[in-house]
């Protein structure tokens, strides 16, 4: 049986490896967290860092694997395309291109080359750098790391002072030695996950993020997205400008894309690499279409076509939301309202009772699918959903 290797094993990856096992594979994962739900699902698990591209390089030549998958993780990603590129492994572009795509800077860059919209963003790597970018941007304006996803060290500043502050925070939260000042943009936010062949997209599925507390982490997705058919050809165009520019691998492109209301459409943050907390079901389960499968099969340099071939004529309306709360406590279970809970299609709860929610602002108890009959009762269900779905906890009254 052959062997693949996966960079991470949290819940995250569980679809990937149960892609990998689907195509008959011996999963071998990595990563530092040894009660990873996916490291129980996998057939072999070693404890390591995956960021440590030696040490991903050594594990694959170690158990002489066929390929590596990416876990959903930008440093996860940097490691497989590392390793790849030194042992002539298919499926991922060169280390250079993948750092291009994975570092906010780079692909800032890369846009301005290629003539498509971006925000206005400049390297800081010292107060009077960042002086003088607030100068050239205004506020209010972005300070955030380079290399970090889910909007770790992002703060929006309306002056210098928090400007400062936001500096010395994403400083501490980067592994490099500068960061970026950036132009806010305003507008709909949306997640876009599509899929490169030949350089062109062949598949691209939208939908409409949601934020709780925290407003630069997501909470959920839904679809199909408010999104005209204009705008998403623009979208894939732009990716096609991007494949076309860096000669991309075939497989995923991901990112998020700010519609503002003068109808300019910015591609933000994307990445190579799977999106995590079960994103590739909430795919799968609107279009018919096995994302974590075409991934996989990308991956490892296999063709993914046939599986566009299931795609339905029309997409469901599926949510995916994590349970989260807006208070720390200990938790103690979830409580659904009936109404809401009879949509339910799938969910994941990995939450334990008696377990500490310390930073609520990025806590999860689990993932839940729900699935509507129509636009309509989707969009009446989700409004106010946290007051539908809630976290207990000892401190509930």
């Amino acid at each position: 049986m052959d062997k693949v290797l996966i960079t991470g094993g949290s819940h995250a990856e569980l679809p990937l490896i149960d892609a990998l096992h689907r195509l008959g594979y011996y999963v071998i994962s990595t990563g530092n967290n040894p009660d990873g739900l996916g490291h129980a699902s996998a057939d072999l698990y070693v404890q390591g860092d995956f960021s440590d591209r030696d040490l991903v390089l050594r594990l694959a030549e170690d158990y002489s694997v066929k390929g590596i998958v990416s876990g959903c993780n930008d440093f996860a990603f940097l490691s497989a395309a590392y390793a790849c590129e030194k042992l002539g492994l298919p499926g991922h572009d060169s280390f250079n291109t993948a750092n291009i795509i994975h570092h906010k800077d780079l692909f800032r860059e890369l846009l301005r080359e290629c003539g498509l919209p971006s925000p206005e963003s400049i390297k800081v790597s010292s107060e009077s750098e960042l002086e003088a970018a607030c100068q050239k941007i205004g506020f209010p304006m972005l300070v955030k790391p380079i290399d970090l996803t889910g909007g770790k060290g992002v703060r929006i500043c309306s002056s210098i002072n928090e400007a400062k502050r936001a500096f010395k925070a994403a400083m501490k939260a980067t592994r490099e030695d500068h960061v970026i000042a950036e132009q806010m943009i305003k507008g709909q936010n949306h997640g876009v996950s599509a899929l490169i062949k030949n350089g062109r997209t062949v598949f691209a599925f939208f939908d409409n993020e949601e934020y709780y507390i925290n407003k630069y982490l997501v909470s959920g997705a839904y679809a199909p997205a408010d999104i005209s058919d204009k705008v998403k050809a623009d979208v894939c165009s732009q990716i096609n400008t991007i494949a076309g520019k860096l000669s991309l691998e075939d497989g995923l492109f991901h990112c998020q894309c700010i519609m503002t209301d003068d109808g300019i459409s910015y591609l933000i943050d994307p990445c190579r690499r799977a999106p995590g907390d079960l994103y590739l079901k909430l795919v799968e389960y609107s279009t018919g279409v096995d994302h974590s499968e075409a991934i996989v099969r990308s991956e490892l340099g296999l063709d993914f076509s046939e599986l566009l071939a299931n795609r339905y004529d029309t997409e469901k309306y599926i949510a995916r939301e994590c349970i989260m709360t807006d208070h720390c406590g200990t938790f103690k279970g979830i409580a659904i309202d009936d109404e809401l809970e009879k949509y339910i299609r799938d969910a994941l709860i990995w939450a334990e009772p008696g377990e500490p929610v310390e930073d609520y602002l990025k806590y999860k108890a689990g993932i839940v699918f729900f699935e509507f009959p129509d636009r309509s009762i989707m969009k009446n269900m989700l409004d106010g959903l946290y007051d539908k779905m809630k976290i207990i906890t000892e401190n509930n009254n």
